[in-house]
């Protein structure tokens, strides 16, 4: 074998190994939950990347590790996309190029104290600002965002109630990258001491961040019934299962019965027998009911919903009818829609990808259940992982946070445990209590502390009450929203021009290579 031959094989064998590396972080995710793997899971595909020998090799070690990260973040929606999850991957990898050049560009060359401090503020930054990238909806939507790794770890994650989950992101991938400064070939004992002592400063913000919050004070109570019918069960046997269950904790006198998503498979407004069986069991309860209909609607003169097609509808109910009604309005790619059919609809064919687009709902809606009750804001599944759709809603005077979900395509995977935790982080967020109440997977409920109040596994079936304790704040991150990732954009705005600048006036400047030319 030559020589170039040999450096072609062994750089592929690299690109291999920051993928795995990559995928690392996985285990600080739920199932697994190990939240304080999250504090190191980077290190090692910020290592290889900075060993690279060229930007190049550089730029692609840090696509690929970004990709392993992706992969196994949704290694669960194999049944829906098939083989397009490596298309999807190195997709989303791709958004992170500008990260695996900047850990490159520093951590291949010496580091002082004061490129340690630089490397130390931009790295971060780069990896936010992809974050922010793919939580456009268009582009698969903000999943498994690093930040969410601390749904159980309620100090660390307190920080997301000053500046959302990106917070807790910016500083875990900080830590991150100050431990792989501390052990890299190119780092000065100065260098090492003071990414250490940035590491540790960080860490021990965070925590304080949380003792000294500490909980929020409820100002009241809220009893709400959470039913979880389970797999297995067609549109009719569901429904009256749902009905059965809902009934059965009549005793602990419920203020809100709330149901999974698509747990009513009819179009309420026309289907008048199953509404009237809803009606009197409102009537039955004293309590409104939160049900989802999945369902083919006709078009509606004088609604925003004007179109034919199969809407996600959270519909309200007491026991007059529907008294409010909150259609999907982000679908989850390939499973609730394929993005440009016309190219793509063959995935239909070999996976579970949807074989008809769902419809779209046109704006959020924040529910009245009646005087003296508090206000509550629906969210469907997918919409659970979008910060700015809970904030809107917290933003709107909603009270509680309710998501509706239903995960019967992955059961036996970790993506329930995956969707139950989104509450705990959307409930810090706003500081609002929230609850996940599933079809099929895992019910969950947590206050406005993040504290968990409920967390019902997949084989569990019935109606679980829960009393959830309300608050009334309107904290920094519900009046000022984004302000982190956007930080992070201007800040890598400003080392852009900053660098190129110096760049030019020493007549070092180089373009960016191109990254599909394996230079040997």
């Amino acid at each position: 074998m030559s020589k170039v031959a040999g450096r072609v094989r062994l750089e592929w064998l690299w690109r291999l190994g920051a993928l795995l590396c990559g995928g690392l972080s996985v285990f600080a995710f739920p199932a697994p939950a190990l939240w304080w793997w999250a504090f190191f899971s980077l290190v090692p595909a910020t290592l290889v990347i900075g060993r690279a020998p060229t930007r190049r090799t550089g730029i692609i070690r840090g696509w690929w590790a970004a990709a392993g990260y992706a992969m196994t973040a949704i290694y669960w929606t194999i049944p829906n996309i098939g083989p397009a999850l490596l298309l999807v991957a190195f997709a989303l990898g791709a958004l992170y190029i500008l990260w695996g050049w900047l850990v490159w560009e520093f951590l291949s060359k010496p580091l002082t104290v004061m490129r340690t401090i630089e490397a130390f503020i931009v790295i971060p930054c780069a990896w936010l600002t992809a974050e922010l990238a793919r939580s456009w909806s268009s582009l698969g939507g903000p999943w498994a965002l690093l930040g969410v790794s601390q749904f159980n770890d309620r100090n660390f994650l307190s920080m997301a109630s000053f500046g959302g989950v990106w917070l807790v992101s910016l500083a875990l991938v900080g830590i991150n990258s100050a431990i792989a400064i501390s052990l890299t070939h190119q780092s000065n004992r100065s260098a090492r001491i003071v990414a250490l002592g940035l590491a540790v400063a960080v860490a021990v913000f965070g925590f304080s961040f949380g003792i000294i919050r500490g909980d929020p004070k409820p100002n009241g109570w809220f009893k709400v019934a959470m039913v979880q019918p389970g797999p297995g069960l067609g549109p009719a046997a569901r429904f009256r299962a749902e009905i059965k269950e809902s009934a059965s904790v009549a005793k602990y006198h419920p203020q809100l019965i709330v149901w999974g998503e698509s747990s009513v498979s009819y179009d309420l407004a026309s289907d008048k027998a199953r509404l009237d069986q809803l009606k009197a069991l409102s009537l039955q309860m004293k309590a409104d009911i939160l049900v989802n209909e999945d369902a083919y609607m006709v078009s509606k003169v004088g609604t925003y919903k004007t179109k034919a097609g199969i809407y996600k509808t959270a519909a309200l109910i007491n026991s007059s009818g529907i008294i409010s009604t909150y259609e999907k309005m982000r679908l989850v790619p390939f499973g609730e829609y394929i993005p440009f059919r016309d190219e793509l609809g063959w995935l239909s064919d070999i996976s579970k990808a949807a074989g008809v687009n769902r419809k779209r709902g046109k704006s959020l809606k924040v529910m009245e259940l009646g005087v003296g009750l508090p206000p509550i804001g629906p969210l469907i599944c997918f919409e659970e992982t979008f910060p700015d759709m809970s904030r809107k809603l917290a933003g709107l005077d909603a009270q509680i946070l309710i998501y509706q979900t239903s995960d019967s395509t992955f059961q036996q995977s970790w993506e329930p445990a995956q969707q139950a935790s989104l509450a705990a982080v959307r409930a810090v967020e706003d500081e609002r209590p929230a609850i996940n109440v599933a079809l099929t997977g895992i019910t969950s409920a947590f206050d406005a502390g993040g504290k968990q109040l409920a967390w019902y596994q997949t084989n569990k079936r019935g109606a679980f009450v829960v009393n959830l304790p309300l608050t009334y704040p309107t904290d920094f991150f519900v009046r000022w929203g984004y302000w982190v990732p956007y930080g992070a954009v201007i800040v890598l705005l400003i080392a852009g021009i900053v660098g190129l600048v110096g760049l030019r006036k020493s007549g070092k400047y180089k373009p960016i290579p191109k990254l599909l030319k394996i230079k040997t």
